[in-house]
């Protein structure tokens, strides 16, 4: 013990030392742990949240993928259905257009019928007029009636 006091080690270390370990204990139970908990329970709830952003992610990532297989399927779908609505059309367009034609013939057909009898009955009495004219014309030729 005497080397301790003619280091300068005294009664008061001692009562220093118990203040250092009395005080340790209390910041060490009070506030240390408390923070280190603290500090554990962030993390751990930050990393949950990370781990939540990431699954957000990869979960946003698939659903956007399922979208544009839907959108895809649907304009094929609509690809195909403007296919057969056309299509249709198209014979709708043809069919009309034959029943036109068919109608259109059958004017021309009629209007050529009719024009072939006004033109045989004009033949018919341009005929029974001949000699008629023929007289009036050698008449006036001749300068005396025939």
């Amino acid at each position: 013990m005497q080397i301790l006091y003619d280091l300068g080690v005294n009664q008061t270390f001692w009562i220093q030392l118990a203040y250092f370990l009395i005080s340790y204990f209390f910041v060490s139970q009070f506030l240390i742990k408390p923070y280190k908990a603290n500090l554990e329970f962030r993390k751990k709830n930050t990393g949950g949240s990370l781990t939540h952003a990431s699954t957000l992610n990869v979960e946003t990532e698939k659903l956007m993928i399922q979208y544009q297989e839907k959108a895809k399927a649907q304009n094929a779908t609509a690809q195909t259905v403007f296919e057969k609505l056309r299509l249709e059309a198209q014979g709708e367009e043809e069919r009309l257009i034959g029943s036109s034609r068919k109608k259109g013939n059958e004017i021309i057909d009629q209007t050529k019928k009719k024009v072939i009898t006004e033109l045989s009955l004009a033949r018919d009495q341009l005929k029974a007029q001949v000699p008629l004219i023929s007289e009036l014309i050698a008449s006036r030729v001749l300068g005396r009636k025939v």
